[in-house]
């Protein structure tokens, strides 16, 4: 949806009396949008001047009556100003830039005041609103970054930024999830209502040295080649010894390795079919990033960018 969105309304009643825009036009803030006429201002605009003539005339033939007079110049002047600023609050204008969507005011039509004149879109940035699970939300932060994709729009990543979390949870089916508004600065491309997915990222690391999440045992073991151990070892097989590591952030598939190996060895990894297991090698350096979690129309995830196996 547009960043702004500005339902633009008759404060007086009367008659079109001129329009300046249609569907699909771009207007500036201050333009005029149409102008409304009303005959009662302009006889009261012709009796006020008429007054003034008349209040000067007097001035000019009644000098005894002077102090009157001015009285009644100033009068007349007053009336005359009010009548002049309803006239102009009779032009209505755009209070902001953008693109005109919507139109329901016609040349001539007879409006009510508080009517729907037009609808504008602020197109210069746009936002949306993502559902993030309640074991999620709490890792979200305003300022945080998120990868965007459009189904309409292919091969290309939008970014965004949060810039609100809302408390106004929804519940379904024993679930809660809390609406994120996600603010886009470059829509490039986007149209409102286009369908948009969106991953925030709530953790990033660079550089770092990371395993399969498979490869670890028991929470902080890793199995690493060793051409020394010719016999199984309780769950530890031929050929690899146990390495005790410190782990850091995951994505779901690689996990951050702090300390406990140097990027050279060889790990063993024990994939859930029960028929076959995979050896992770590190390559030499890379880089690369950590996100983390999926969720409705889109999610937040942490991001890692382990080394490159070979």
């Amino acid at each position: 949806k547009a960043v702004t969105e500005t339902v633009l309304t008759a404060d007086k009643a009367g008659e079109v009396a001129s329009l300046s825009i249609h569907e699909g036009s771009k207007i500036s803030s201050g333009d005029i949008i149409l102008t409304l006429s009303d005959k009662s201002v302009e006889e009261q605009l012709k009796s006020y001047k008429s007054q003034l003539d008349s209040a000067e005339d007097l001035l000019s033939n009644a000098k005894d009556n002077m102090e009157n007079a001015w009285d009644e110049i100033e009068d007349a002047k007053n009336s005359l100003d009010e009548t002049i600023d309803n006239r102009t609050d009779y032009s209505i204008t755009a209070p902001i830039s953008g693109r005109l969507v919507k139109k329901n005011a016609l040349l001539g039509d007879t409006i009510m005041a508080k009517s729907t004149l037009c609808v504008i879109y602020d197109l210069s940035a746009a936002s949306f609103d993502m559902f993030i699970d309640e074991l999620d939300v709490l890792n979200v932060k305003v300022g945080q970054e998120v990868k965007i994709t459009a189904d309409a729009i292919e091969n290309t990543e939008f970014k965004g930024v949060v810039t609100n979390i809302s408390l106004l949870s929804s519940n379904s089916g024993g679930v809660t999830q809390y609406p994120v508004t996600v603010r886009i600065d470059d829509i490039g491309d986007l149209l409102p209502g286009m369908n948009i997915t969106g991953e925030i990222i709530v953790d990033k690391v660079e550089g770092v040295f990371a395993v399969p999440s498979h490869a670890l045992v028991r929470g902080d073991l890793v199995y690493v080649a060793d051409d020394t151990v010719t016999e199984e070892v309780g769950d530890v097989p031929v050929g690899f010894r146990a390495v005790s590591v410190e782990t850091g952030i995951t994505d779901g598939n690689y996990i951050e390795i702090i300390s406990g190996l140097t990027g050279n060895e060889e790990v063993y990894v024990e994939r859930n079919t029960g028929t076959e297991n995979e050896y992770f090698q590190f390559g030499g350096p890379g880089q690369g990033e950590f996100s983390g979690y999926q969720g409705n129309q889109g999610g937040v995830r942490r991001e890692e960018a382990p080394y490159p196996a070979n």
